[in-house]
C-alpha cells in the first residue's frame, strides 16, 4: 500500500486535550485519525512520553509508529528500531543539577536491574 504521506501528531495538547477535570481524545481526532488513515497517510506519534505511557493510546487508534522520548526511542510497525537511552554519566549530573534548584524529575529506566 502506498502511503501519501508521513505525519506526526503531539499527544500532550494537541491528541490528548487536557483540562483541570480530565484528559481525553476528543471525538474530532479520532475522526480526523480514521480519514488520514483511510486516506493512506502514515500517522506517528510523536512525544517526549515513554513507550508505556502510550502503547494504550497507539493500540485504541491503530497507530503502529511512534517517537518516544523527545528521540530516544523509536518504534516503527511496532518493534523498536532505535534505542538510545542517555546514559548514566551524562544523566547522573543533570538530575543532582535539578534536584540542588528545588526541582521535581521524572524519570523511567528500561532495565529495573540496573
Amino acid at each position: 500500500m502506498l502511503r501519501n504521506k508521513t505525519l506526526f501528531i503531539d499527544c500532550d495538547d494537541t491528541l490528548i486535550l487536557h483540562d483541570t477535570k480530565l484528559s481525553c481524545i476528543p471525538e474530532t481526532s479520532y475522526k480526523a485519525i480514521e480519514l488520514l488513515k483511510k486516506n493512506n497517510h502514515r500517522l506517528v506519534l510523536a512525544t517526549g512520553r515513554s513507550h508505556f505511557q502510550i502503547e494504550g493510546i497507539m493500540k485504541e487508534l491503530g497507530i503502529k509508529d511512534a517517537i518516544c522520548f523527545n528521540g530516544a526511542l523509536v518504534i516503527a510497525n511496532n518493534e523498536i528500531i532505535y534505542d538510545e537511552p542517555i546514559n548514566k554519566e551524562e544523566l547522573m549530573p543533570i538530575i543532582y543539577k535539578l534536584l540542588d534548584n528545588g526541582n521535581s524529575i521524572y524519570a523511567v529506566e528500561r532495565d529495573i536491574n540496573t
